[in-house]
């Protein structure tokens, strides 16, 4: 085989391999686009942390309503008023 038809398909070999890799190259996003993607995602994540906050605050809010509840309850079954009492039992008296 000459050396021309050897560098040929040395060439036809190589060039489906590195193909890819140059087409990712030119197809890369300039920094602007880069820079947008950074600032979009950290917003999602302002918005994600927001969402977070809000859950624990109104998880909060229910902890307390029911711990609130509770109590009274509790100590509505000090003052004789047993219907609100869950450990209540008519049968027992």
């Amino acid at each position: 085989m000459s050396r021309y038809a050897r560098l040929f398909c040395l060439a036809a070999l190589a060039l489906p391999v590195a193909s890819p890799a140059l087409a990712q190259y030119a197809d890369s996003p300039s920094s602007g686009e880069v820079s947008h993607q950074f600032s979009s995602g950290a917003n999602r994540v302002g918005q994600g942390a927001t969402q977070i906050g809000e859950g624990i605050k109104n998880g909060a809010i229910m902890t307390w309503d029911a711990m609130k509840n509770g109590a009274h309850a509790f100590a509505n079954s000090f003052n004789g008023d047993q219907s609100n009492s869950p450990h209540y039992n008519s049968s027992s008296q």
